[in-house]
This record gives structure tokens, C-alpha cells and sequence, in this order.
């Protein structure tokens, strides 16, 4: 069975568009994989970080740690899935959540082959469009799914910028262009609040 939190993110996707990434903090990118990108993101129905990647930016096609959301338009009825070039899964009925969302639910056995596969096509039969479908270039996918499962932790901060040099230091009264007063005089004058400048046109 498709778990909670994959049906939630497609529930997100399927009635309101963006509202998937709906979040107390605005969504971060943290990956990005040939045609899959990964967000990070606070979300509103979990206290921790939320991971979502979607396909080309379509927000109706989303990855989650638990499998992959196909978005159709219609409300589906019977659907197909192929695997690269493989024969077609057998025809199935939408499961009630499926009809709901509109959404072809990937999960188990079938998302272990989609992440081992270069090539997704779904497609199913619906009661007012007839026959719908979506075929999905899968580069990336196993990238971005690692992203997810590992937290889609944001990448590291680029390497700083290396530190200014130091200013060029002025001329010391104390280096050989003033040897004509002693260290115990110049230390004076400098104690009596004279510049270095003219320190050193006082020892010259």
C-alpha cells in the first residue's frame, strides 16, 4: 500500500496545484539531478523537514521517499504502466485514492523497477477525457531519490572567500629608513603622541 505521507504530498499536488509545497518557510532547493529537482521545505502537516522532488518543475509528477505521483487529467479509471521497454504491467483498476487525486500511485516492487529503469510511461483510460498519458525520462531519478532519503540536505556553503589581505603596513619608525634615533627615543616620541610620519622626519 502507498503509504501517508506520499498520498499526502499528491493530495497537495492534485487539488491545488503549488499547495504541495506549501510550508511555514518558503522551499529551498537541494538537489538537483538531469530533469529532477529536490526541495526542502517546513512543512504544514509535519514538525520536521519536508523533501519533494518534482520533473522538469511539474509539480503534478512528485518523488518522495516512499514512491512516485503521476498526475492525469480525468478521473481515472483503468491503469497501465511500462518500464522502459519492457512489456506493460497488467491492466489494473484506479484504487479509490488514485480516483480521488487523479494520480497514478508508483509505490512497492513497481518503484524498486521505476528507480532500476531509464523510461516511465503510464496511461490509463478516464471517464471523460478517454485516454490519458504521461511519459517520463527517468535520468536523475536515483540521484534525486538518495537526495530524499538522505534528508535532501542543503549542499554545502560555498568555500569562503579568502581573506583580504592586510593593509600595507606604514613605514615604522623602528625600521632601518629612521636609524638615527635609538629604539628608547623613538618610543618616546611615539608616547608623546607623535606620527610615525613624523617620527621619521624627526630621525632622518
Amino acid at each position: 500500500m502507498y503509504t501517508k505521507s506520499c498520498f499526502i504530498a499528491a493530495v497537495l499536488a492534485s487539488l491545488a496545484g503549488s499547495a504541495a509545497f506549501a510550508a511555514s518557510t518558503p522551499p529551498e532547493v537541494a538537489f538537483k539531478s538531469d530533469n529532477w529537482t529536490v526541495v526542502r521545505s517546513s512543512g504544514l502537516f509535519s514538525k520536521g523537514v519536508e523533501c519533494t522532488g518534482t520533473y522538469k518543475d511539474d509539480k503534478g509528477i512528485q518523488l518522495s521517499v516512499d514512491g512516485l505521483s503521476v498526475h492525469l487529467n480525468g478521473e481515472l479509471k483503468s491503469i497501465t504502466v511500462r518500464f522502459d521497454d519492457k512489456p506493460a504491467r497488467p491492466v489494473r483498476y484506479a484504487s479509490r485514492m488514485e480516483q480521488n487525486l487523479r494520480s497514478v500511485q508508483i509505490s512497492g516492487g513497481d518503484f524498486s523497477e521505476l528507480l532500476a529503469s531509464s523510461r516511465l510511461r503510464v496511461q490509463s483510460t478516464t471517464a471523460s477525457s478517454g485516454i490519458v498519458s504521461e511519459d517520463v525520462n527517468l535520468a536523475g531519478i536515483k540521484d534525486a531519490y538518495a537526495s530524499i532519503k538522505n534528508g535532501c540536505a542543503m549542499p554545502a556553503a560555498a568555500v569562503a572567500a579568502p581573506a583580504a589581505a592586510a593593509p600595507a603596513m606604514a613605514p615604522s619608525a623602528k625600521q632601518p629608513n629612521a636609524p638615527t634615533c635609538s629604539d628608547e627615543q623613538i618610543t618616546r616620541m611615539e608616547e608623546q603622541g607623535l606620527k610615525t610620519k613624523q617620527i621619521v622626519a624627526i630621525c632622518r
